[in-house]
């Protein structure tokens, strides 16, 4: 006899401590943020070409599909970088909420890619922690197309879960130039683009908890359980079952 076991219903929670954050710019379903000039294009209809004339990117099925996929998480303020020139290892930061930080990896860390003096590597903490109630991967991602200038800012891709951890922070490499510059990404526009590597509907839901909440789910999904594979190992002990009990 063949049993059939009902998967659980696939759900992205999403959490934060920061009320400004969770009503203004909570994230969204990726269809919600195609790019102005995209949206500003002709339709086919509009156009009213024969059937083998040359349309636009209205169109293109790959770039639909790309946004049908996925949420968006949006930038949750206002926020300026300051890139020293090449051949300097220097930069500022200034974000208008006050409260977002960032951390560094050493150059050593990646070895010789992406020189310090011709890049600078910076991660921003979100302001957000993700779970999700079933082990699936996720496609971590620039959101190219939302970029005017995307030369100037690489956020490199990834595959995460978020059974095991919960973080979300964003990297992110800003090519140096002859002469120091400046970077802006203002408050709502698309930072990273998140996509389910499975088929089938993916639920998000926005979370507003308490500060100390939210530090309990960092400490109790992050902290290592060893000083040596601490991921496989912590992997191993919250894995369920194969068959989903």
């Amino acid at each position: 006899m063949l049993f059939k076991f009902k998967k659980k219903k696939i759900v992205l929670d999403c959490f934060t401590y920061r009320p400004e954050v969770y009503r203004v710019q909570p994230l969204q379903k990726a269809n919600r943020f195609y790019p102005d000039w995209w949206a500003k294009l002709p339709s086919y209809k509009d156009l009213n070409m024969p059937f083998s004339g040359m349309g636009n990117m209205r169109g293109c099925v790959g770039f639909t599909q790309l946004y049908s996929k996925g949420f968006i998480m949006p930038m949750w303020c206002d926020a300026g970088f300051t890139v020293g020139s090449r051949g300097e290892d220097n930069f500022s930061v200034d974000f208008a909420d006050g409260k977002t930080q960032i951390v560094q990896h050493s150059q050593e860390q990646r070895g010789g890619y992406l020189d310090a003096k011709d890049y600078q590597h910076l991660k921003i903490e979100s302001p957000w922690q993700f779970k999700c109630n079933r082990d699936i991967k996720w496609m971590w991602q620039q959101p190219v197309w939302n970029f005017d200038k995307p030369e100037e800012v690489l956020i490199p891709p990834a595959i995460v879960d978020y059974l095991y951890n919960t973080t979300s922070s964003i990297n992110m490499i800003l090519p140096r130039s002859t002469e120091p510059k400046e970077i802006f990404i203002e408050l709502g526009a698309p930072l990273v683009h998140i996509i389910p590597l499975i088929e089938g509907n993916v639920e998000i839901k926005n979370h507003l908890i308490s500060q100390e909440e939210y530090n309990n789910i960092y400490s109790a999904n992050n902290a290592p359980v060893s000083f040596k594979n601490s991921y496989v190992k912590k992997k191993k002990i919250l894995s369920k079952c194969p068959m989903g009990h």
